[in-house]
This record gives C-alpha cells, structure tokens and sequence, in this order.
C-alpha cells in the first residue's frame, strides 16, 4: 500500500512497465497481450446448448513455467484473477469458481496464493427455455490477470466462444471433459464430505466490533489408522496441510499457527505428520470501517490422507467457512468472547507460525515488544501538549494576519478604515468601535467554521489517507487557483448580496459586524485556499481546539482593523492597491496548482496511474463547471444566477459519482508486488545491495524485534507519500551515499512502514512512540532489540548515522560481555 524504490526495486517497476508497454504493443497489433506469459481462451464442457439445460462455460489459462498468476485472493502481495462475463438476454450465468490454490513464498518470505502452469475457472450457465434452434449463441469474457515470476506484468484479453442451439430435449454433445474433470477435482468440497478427517472451524468471539482482534480455530480430527501430512513435511514430493483462506475487506488476517509435526521413520523415510487430533489457529482483527452485520470468511483446507499400510489417497480440497457477526462500536460481545490476544502467543506452546527462518509474518502485539526507553519517550512530546499547542496557535494567529495580504482583502482595509472614519467624523471612539465591530464580524465568520469543523468526527492524516479525501483537497485546491487565474469568483445571488450590503451600509456597529461577515466570505476567492490547509490541520486536535484555532485565526485577520481604527493615521504604511495586486494573485494562482499537482503524485500512490488519469478528467468538468459560473454577470438576475449554479452542480456532481465508482476498484502503484531479494542470507534475511538505493523492505508488525533479536540491526522508517518531512528526510538524510554506505557496512536491514493509506497497527505503533503521525524513524539493535533508538522528527545525515553506530557499538560490547562471561574462570 505501503515504497520507496531501490535500485533493485526500481527495475522490477522498470519491468512492470515494460510489460505493461507490450500490453498496448499487443493490443495494437492484434496477438495476445503477454503471449510469452499467460495465455487464454474460453471453452464449454459442451459443443452446443440445450434449452433449459445448464452447462460450464470456463476460462482456459496458460501459464509459461516459473510464472504464476492469483487466486481469488492473492496473499500478502499480488491481485486476484478476474473474469467478467457478457452473454445474450435470458442465460444466467453463476459465480466463478476457482480451484483450490498453491502456496507461493518469494525470497522476501512473502507469501502469496495463485496457480502456475494452467488452470481453468469456470462459471454455471443456464440457458432460457426459449432459445431457438439453430441460433448461434456468442459469448464473451474479459479475463484480467497479474503474472509474476522475478517481475509482475499485468495481463487482461477479451475473448469469445459461439456455441449453436440444439433441438429441446436432445442431450449435448459433451466437450473439454477432461479440462472440465481436472478443474472440478481441485475445487473444495463441503466439510462433511472430507475423508477420514473431520474439519470444524470455530472464531472466538464470535461478535466482534470494529478494531477488535479475534482467532479462528480450525480443529481437525483425523480418523484412527490415518495421518496426514504437516504444514513443513520433510520432503517436497509430499502435499503439505495448509489453509487458504479469503477474508472480507474489513478483515485483516495473519499467518495460520500449524503445531509442529510429529517426526517418524515410515517405509524407509522420515515423515513429518499429523495424526488425531490438530489444532490451526488463526490470529485476525477488523478494521474501523467494519460495519454491523454477517460476515462470511471462506477458504480452502488442503491436505492428503494416508494409511498406515503407505496407500494415499489423492489431495483433498475442503471448503472452509466461518461466519462472524459484526456488531456497532461499544456492543457487548457474547459470553465465550474471550480475547485471543489475552492470554498466550499463538507462535508458543503448541503452534508455531508458518514460514522459517526469521519470521515476517505478523504475530500478536506485545506491549513489550514495542518498549521505548524512558529518555526517548519523555523527549517526544504529543500534539495536544501545552507547548505544541502554543505553536500551533501561533501559526494560525500568523496565518490569519497573511490573509490581509491577499489581493481579494488588502484593498479593503484601506477602504473599510476610511469608511468608518468618514461615519465617525473623525471621533477616535466611535472609529474604534466600528473597527471593533467590523472585527466581530470577522470572527464571527471563523467561529461559524470552527463550529462547523467541531460537529466532524475525522481523525488525523484521514484526508490524505483515503483516495476520496485526497480528491477532495486537489479539487477544493485548483478551484480556487483557478479563482485565481479569473476563471469564476465567489459571489452572493444578487437579492441576498444588496439585502447584505445595505445592512453594511448602515451606520452604527451592527452594520459593521454585518460588512465584516460579509467581507470575509466574499475574500473566500483569495483565503479559502489557505483555510482548506488551516481546516486539514485542525481535524489533527480535538474539537475545542479546532473551534480555538480557527478563532485565533480569525483574530488574526481582523487585528489590523482594530489597530488601524485606533491609528487611521497609520494607513500610510500600507502598499497602494494597483496592477502588481493583480499579478501578485495570479502568482498565488500557480502555487495552488502546483499544490494540486503535488496531490495528484499522493493520489498516484493510493490509485495509480489510471486513477490519475480519471481524476485529470473530473477536474477538467470541474473547471467547465466554474466556467459556466464565472460567465454569469454581477447584475444577473437571482433565476439566472441559481440556474447556472445548479446545471454546474448537476454535472460536477455527476462526473464526481462516476469517479468514485471507479477509484473504489482501483489499486495503488504495484511497487509491493515487484520485489525481488538476493538468495543469499544472513541471519535468515537477504543481504542487500544499497549502492545506488536503498533497498526498503515490507513493514511487518514485530518484525524489526525479531531481526535484532537475530543479530541484525533494522532501520525501520514509517512514512507516507503525503509527509513532506518523511520525503525531505528520504531525499536529503536517508537516501544519500554516506547513510547508504553505513548500512551497507553495518548489514542493516530497511523496513519501511508506509502510512500512506492509514493502518490501524502502524498507528498504534506512532501512539506508543508519542507520535501523532509519521514521521517516525527507529533503529534497533541486537544489543536491546526491544527498546530502540528513536530518531527526530527532522532528520540530519550526522544523527542518522551516530544512531547506526550507537546500535552497532552497544552489539559490539554486548558481544564482548557475553564472550567474558563464557570464558574460563
């Protein structure tokens, strides 16, 4: 989701999008899109159709030796296989299925589930009744695939099948049997249907809110005179017991816990299996945007069988399904849950986690894991401190005070000053009160956003993190750049704007307050830009404090009135309205779309390029939107003037719709699915190669403990593509030849932690550190592999690298400490 290329890494994206270039090569000359990886066609297990009579109707896929394509889930890495189908009015066509999977683990010790060589998927199809004979009967299916081998290439073909109509009644002439036969083999049977074993699958707790960890339970009871064999069986001719298993979008599941095997001599070898009864478990939690209701987790349990007189029977696919009841927030959970993360490890005892080596699958959080030492905790200090506070007020006061620097406010201050000065006569006191007056109307503006910003629940980062949020901001961005550029401005409808304008125009502080308020929403042309960065910063603090901070802005924007009410002589000092003030908004202009052009590189990595692409034409209806409102005349009527702002708001709407229909079905840069490591390890983990890059690797809850716990020292980086210091820090600290040279020198290994789309565990890692968001930087060594070394926020190449040798050093001692206390009395 979640990284900075490598140059290792840099060529497998290289080479994704080389493939993806031989895609449209293909494509434009009419052969198969990745002929010399995956190829397909669609087949029937029958040669023509019978009215009312289903039959099979299945996509046949090739794949080249080494390369394989995904399951209908793919793992920790890669996208599933997709089939849509397109058939005539009248035939029903059922949900595809897919044949139990393999297993696949790269050199990363990723795991990830899909097929090599071939495989068929497949679909019922039920013809109407009243189909005619003799009618040619086309179908088609658009086939989109992932292919990987070192390096991925995205693969998708349309293809077709004619089939004619029989007479009704007939039977058909049966085709592709044993294509049909083979696919049907692998496909998982119901529970009750396994032989000699008994599968029961069970979660506990069985209701569970959002952001709750559970456990499922796979229990396997296997028959008397029978054994399978483990999940590590000692030969690779032997079909390993594993679980695959698809969990809905707001479930996130980690590596089932096998137990180890029992190792026996069985007919001149040794075997590692299972016999009575197995226990699989299956740590999990939810994510918060679980919503109440069923939920269905389904899988495939594969495993072979086998007596004791050495007769085995073919491999066995059972279907796995375990249903789990979301419930709201604050919900009691039933009486049997009991939270897994409560008592043991599931990685203790009798279970271990799948994989060897150093294990990069998630385990269960542990406090200690995570321990910072008391220094490094006490000099990180949280947002909501009274010093973090200050700051950040103080940024709001100054930002507001710019405000009146805008060409859509600085004339005003000269011209709302002289006013009250003339409706005062020149009475120091009663200008004062104008301009005090004038100021509440500002603030009142600033109020009105704070309590608007209080009533919404939006945790930090949420913008930013989410393709929608993003979206959002680039739009509310280059509106009003090209607001900037004269394209539209902000205008009441001409009834409310006069109605307004005459209640300014009356004498008497009430009609300041009122010329206030409406002076500040009319800036909204030059200043709403900047409030948009003001209302994202705020949604960071509670929400007393973002009522504070727009508050303090505001006063900030109208101290300059009250200053200049008590010294109109003061207004001397001012710069001179002129055409500078209209060059100087056009240069605002090209900021806020270089700011846009910055969100869509954010909105790259949730997306891709495609989604880009899509966006780049909502902002082009946008603009013609704003277009259409920027044609109609001040002096327009209230009709007119509605009108046009509701056919804008009808096709911005519209195009907006259509955009987030697709964004929901679009993945992010498919950097994650191209990572290629050395074969070559210490430790259990590759050795790296940081000569041009740094070669980051996938973050994993408690990964970086057990790395040190290994003897290895790990750089962990949590970082987003939206964090301008975590990329400066990246650029100028990380990424340079010294910093690279230490760690190649000291065998680090850099993990990265991409909170680019938000994640419950990478957040609750920033919490534990004091960190309300990335970046966070931590280096830890095998010395105290639970209490790392915590870096600055803003990081400098001499710090980085004191930390690196600090972590090697106090290794070093410990070393020699342990050396001592071995040797000889």
């Amino acid at each position: 989701m979640k990284h900075s290329p490598s140059a290792r890494r840099i060529l497998m994206v290289a080479a994704v999008v080389v493939g993806v270039a031989e895609v449209a090569v293909a494509e434009t000359s009419g052969r198969s899109d990745s002929s010399e990886r995956v190829t397909c066609e669609l087949i029937a297990d029958v040669s023509s159709i019978v009215p009312g009579q289903p039959f099979h109707l299945g996509v046949h896929f090739k794949i080249d030796p080494h390369w394989h394509i995904y399951w209908k889930y793919s793992g920790e890495t890669g996208q599933p296989t997709r089939v849509a189908w397109e058939a005539p009015k009248g035939f029903e066509i059922g949900p595809l299925v897919y044949p139990g999977p393999r297993k696949f683990v790269d050199a990363a010790d990723i795991i990830s589930f899909g097929y090599e060589d071939e495989v068929l998927l497949w679909a019922k199809v039920t013809p109407p009744k009243d189909v005619r004979e003799g009618q040619k009967v086309i179908f088609e299916a658009k086939a989109s695939w992932l292919a990987c081998k070192t390096l991925c290439v995205i693969g998708e073909r349309s293809v077709r099948l004619e089939l004619p109509v029989a007479a009704s009644g007939k039977q058909p002439a049966r085709a592709n049997e044993a294509l049909f036969r083979g696919a049907q083999a692998g496909v998982a049977v119901p529970a009750d249907k396994a032989k000699h074993v008994r599968v029961d699958a069970r979660v506990s707790p069985q209701r569970i809110s959002p952001g709750d960890r559970f456990e499922i339970r796979l229990g396997l009871s296997v028959e008397r005179g029978w054994h399978i064999q483990s999940n590590k069986p000692l030969d690779d001719s032997f079909i390993a017991t594993d679980l695959f298993l698809a969990p809905p979008e707001t479930i996130e599941l980690e590596r089932p816990a096998f137990p180890p095997g029992k190792v026996r001599a069985f007919s001149g070898m040794k075997v590692s299996e299972y016999g009575g009864e197995v226990l699989v478990r299956v740590p999990g939690r939810t994510t918060g945007d679980l919503k109440p209701g069923k939920l269905l987790i389904d899988g495939v349990l594969v495993f072979q069988a086998c007596n004791e007189s050495g007769t085995c029977l073919p491999p066995q696919y059972v279907a796995v399904k375990v249903p789990i009841e979301g419930i709201a927030k604050g919900a009691s959970t039933d009486s049997a849950a009991s939270s897994p993360v409560a008592g043991e490890r599931i990685s203790s005892g009798t279970a271990s986690p799948a994989g060897g080596g150093v294990s990069i699958a998630s385990g269960k959080d542990s406090v200690d894991a995570h321990r910072v030492s008391a220094a490094s905790e006490t000099s990180q200090r949280p947002v909501g401190s009274s010093r973090g506070l200050a700051a950040l007020l103080a940024l709001a006061f100054l930002g507001g005070m710019l405000l009146n620097v805008m060409p859509c406010v600085l004339p005003v201050v000269s011209i709302k000053i002289v006013s009250f000065v003339q409706q005062a006569g020149e009475e120091p006191r009663r200008i004062f009160l104008l301009g005090l007056s004038f100021a509440s109307g500002m603030l009142l503006f600033f109020l009105c956003l704070g309590l608007l910003a209080m009533t919404v629940r939006i945790e930090p980062g949420w913008v930013l993190q989410r393709p929608l949020g993003v979206v959002l901001l680039t739009s509310i961005i280059f509106a009003f750049g090209l607001s900037l550029f004269g394209v539209f401005d902000v205008r009441l409808p001409g009834g409310a704007a006069s109605r307004l304008s005459q209640a300014g125009s009356s004498e008497g502080p009430g009609g300041a307050v009122a010329k206030g308020f409406l002076v500040t929403i009319l800036g909204t042309s030059c200043t709403a830009p900047f409030l948009s960065y003001a209302w994202v910063g705020a949604m960071g603090s509670s929400p007393p404090v973002r009522v504070l901070i727009f508050l303090t802005m505001g006063l900030g924007m109208s101290l300059p009135y009250v200053i200049l009410s008590a010294k109109p002589g003061w207004l001397r000092f001012l710069p001179r309205p002129g055409p500078w003030m209209e060059g100087f908004k056009q240069l605002m202009g090209f900021l806020l779309i270089g700011t846009a052009i910055w969100l869509l590189w954010v909105l790259a990595g949730h997306v891709g390029a495609e989604g880009v692409i899509l966006t780049l034409v909502f902002l082009t209806v946008l603009s013609l939107g704003l277009w259409m409102i920027g044609r109609v005349p001040p002096t327009a009527s209230t009709g007119r003037y509605l009108a046009v702002h509701a056919s804008s708001l009808v096709i911005v709407l519209a195009s907006g719709w259509f955009l987030h229909g697709k964004l929901r079905h679009l993945t992010g840069d498919p950097k994650e699915i191209v990572i290629a490591l050395d074969s070559g390890r210490s430790a259990g983990v590759a050795e790296f190669d940081f000569a041009e890059s740094i070669p980051w690797q996938p973050y994993r809850p408690g990964l970086a403990e057990e790395l040190a716990g290994a003897g290895r020292i790990a750089y962990v980086d949590y970082t987003a593509r939206w964090c301008p210091t975590c990329q400066s820090n990246k650029r100028l600290v990380l990424d340079t030849e010294e910093v690279r040279s230490a760690m190649q020198r000291l065998k680090v290994v850099p993990i990265e932690a991409d909170f680019t789309r938000g994640s419950e565990t990478i957040k609750k890692d920033l919490n534990r550190f004091s960190r309300p968001s990335v970046p966070l930087n931590l280096v830890y060594g095998p010395a105290s592999p639970n209490d790392p070394i915590v870096l600055p926020e803003i990081l400098t190449k001499g710090r980085v690298l004191e930390a690196l040798e600090e972590a090697a050093r106090a290794t070093s001692e410990k070393g020699m400490t342990s050396a001592k206390a071995s040797g000889p009395a």
